[in-house]
């Protein structure tokens, strides 16, 4: 998890020295940093600034690092059968990970969509244009998370059939 901190400092002689602690054992000496913690856990940040002869320290920040549920996400259809040139509407759910997705749809293992813009869900129809068995699925991506968090939807197979 990516934590950014920032210092504002005021008084004394101006020229101030900076330690934060990071309350994991690592320190940093900038004014301003982005620091990412690995591990699971509640830390607690604290910032020591010295100017001259005098030293401050900020308040402690409480940090809680905590692991997201893995994605599970599950695709339905209004029917397994249509007939040639014909749509079928479909609709995935997703739970875990931050709560919002990116899709891929995929007919006959070809990417026919994605999404651009993250969602909780997604909704879509597709028209068949060729006859016989056709396998729909999807591949969904926490959009916060990044690739790390991913799972793909079960596989639902649609008889096209010629009209």
């Amino acid at each position: 998890m990516n934590v950014t901190f920032v210092s504002h400092v005021s008084g004394d002689t101006g020229q101030y020295n900076y330690t934060l602690y990071f309350g994991n054992g690592q320190t940093s000496n900038l004014a301003n940093v982005t620091y990412t913690y690995t591990k699971v856990g509640t830390y607690y940040a604290i910032l020591e600034v010295t100017s001259g002869t005098q030293t401050a320290y900020s308040n402690s920040i409480p940090i809680t690092v905590y692991q997201p549920p893995p994605i599970t996400a599950n695709l339905s259809a209004s029917t397994t059968v249509v007939t040639l040139y014909s749509s079928d509407n479909f609709t995935v759910t997703a739970k875990g990970g931050s709560g919002l997705y990116y899709f891929k749809v995929y007919v006959n293992n070809e990417l026919v969509i994605w999404t651009s813009k993250p969602s909780s869900s997604l909704k879509f129809s597709y028209t068949f244009d060729t006859a016989g068995k056709s396998v729909v699925y999807v591949e969904v991506q926490d959009a916060i998370l990044g690739p790390s968090y991913s799972a793909e939807t079960n596989s639902i197979t649609v008889y096209v059939l010629y009209t």
